[in-house]
């Protein structure tokens, strides 16, 4: 049982070793203010969707990861063994998996103008799900969803 809490504690917090706190994502949002939004769909990719609400242009990214990690652990069980030849002690080594289930997300809001500056930057999600957001902003990285956004971009 200690060997199955620790492995499920080590687990936890490689996944939660990422973790982004709202100053980081604070400081990684900031400097597109003021930019085009042009500057923000180069690391983040192009929006999930676009809508004005009550005269304000926002424009949403999103992103959802779900599964299941499989989490195997041995397991033994020792027994003493009775015969004809005297005692023996056995220890018996195997294994048993459980499932524990995930779902990371974030969402991004951006509020532009109507020629598409940024004016506003909100988001909403967990740990694993804005991490996604929080490395593209960061280091910049330019994502490339298919290779039409490659063609796009050399035009």
């Amino acid at each position: 049982m200690k060997t199955k809490l620790l492995t499920i504690l080590l687990l936890l917090s490689t996944l939660l070793s990422g973790c982004v706190t709202g100053e980081m994502m604070y400081q990684a949002t900031t400097p597109y203010y003021g930019r085009h939004v042009d500057e923000l769909v180069k690391v983040t990719g192009f929006p999930s969707e676009e809508r004005v609400i009550i005269g304000k242009r926002i424009l949403t990214w999103y992103v959802s990861n779900k599964g299941v990690i499989p989490i195997t652990l041995p397991t033994t069980s020792t027994a003493t063994v009775y015969g004809y030849g005297g005692i023996t002690n056995v220890t018996i080594t195997s294994s048993e998996t459980t499932y524990h289930s995930f779902d990371y997300n974030c969402q991004l809001d951006v509020e532009v103008t109507e020629d598409y500056f940024v004016t506003g930057i909100r988001w909403d999600g967990n740990v694993g799900g804005c991490r996604i957001f929080y490395g593209r902003l960061k280091q910049g990285s330019v994502v490339t969803d298919s290779p039409l956004e490659n063609l796009v971009d050399d035009l």
